[in-house]
């Protein structure tokens, strides 16, 4: 009886490590998504916009995009006259081709980004052939007091290419209960060449800590967007990246 449970007992220890191995080289569902994400389902976009008419088109080249990922392409559309965007689902028609409606106004430069949740796929710039960009300068009121909160962005001295610690501080609110829901964030440079979009977790935290890696020097744009008990909010900054030697203690 003892040689028998000294049996099962190894038994049992060989079965655990082979499930073990498996699962280590077989990745859940979610793991493989955030595989394929990480890598560039993308090989070339081709866009197809015009300001005389409100049909705008675009066609993405690529060998991963399934008819689950293509229901979940996004265009995102802003302009340096505006702080406002606008985000589109477009239409897959067939053959890499998508279309979706928008009115461009003729000789106002727009920079657009497409991109699934979390990854961007492609950026363009329509209308700035002669980099006709207004002057821009940083936000110099980081807090803003509104009726039912008081929000802050909080950050050191930003530099390109590393990874800068970022938050989001709330006070003042003016409901005991703050449920934060909805949460999105947008980062675009002002030229249009890097954008990316973050989904915030829901959480009833006054916090809320982000790290962002600047790809390059510059000015960025960044929205926040969410709902605070029931109530959608927008907070926006313009940000300055600029690489200074030493300008950190």
């Amino acid at each position: 009886m003892k040689k028998y449970n000294i049996y099962v007992l190894c038994l049992g220890l060989i079965l655990l490590v082979f499930i073990a191995k498996y699962m280590h080289l077989t990745p859940g569902k979610l793991e493989q998504n955030q595989q394929v994400f990480s890598k560039n389902i993308v090989e070339d976009v081709k866009w197809q916009l015009s300001s005389k008419i409100n049909n705008q088109s675009l066609k993405i080249n690529s060998k991963q995009l399934n008819e689950e990922l293509r229901d979940q392409i996004k265009v995102f559309i802003t302009s340096n006259k505006t702080d406002k965007f606008t985000i589109i689902q477009p239409e897959y028609i067939g053959n890499d081709e998508y279309t979706f409606h928008y009115n461009f106004k003729k000789n106002i430069p727009y920079n657009l980004a497409l991109f699934l949740e979390g990854t961007t796929l492609s950026t363009f710039t329509y209308q700035n052939e002669n980099n006709q960009n207004d002057p821009i300068f940083p936000s110099t009121i980081l807090t803003n007091k509104k009726s039912n909160y008081t929000a802050s962005l909080l950050f050191g001295a930003l530099s390109p290419k590393v990874n800068e610690k970022l938050t989001f501080h709330f006070t003042n609110f003016s409901a005991t209960k703050h449920e934060f829901t909805n949460q999105h964030l947008y980062i675009m440079n002002m030229d249009g060449s890097s954008f990316q979009q973050l989904t915030v977790p829901d959480a009833n935290k006054s916090d809320y800590r982000f790290t962002y890696h600047f790809p390059n020097e510059g000015n960025y744009k960044l929205w926040y967007l969410f709902t605070l008990n029931g109530k959608n909010e927008k907070l926006s900054y313009i940000l300055n990246v600029d690489k200074k030697e030493n300008k950190k203690g």
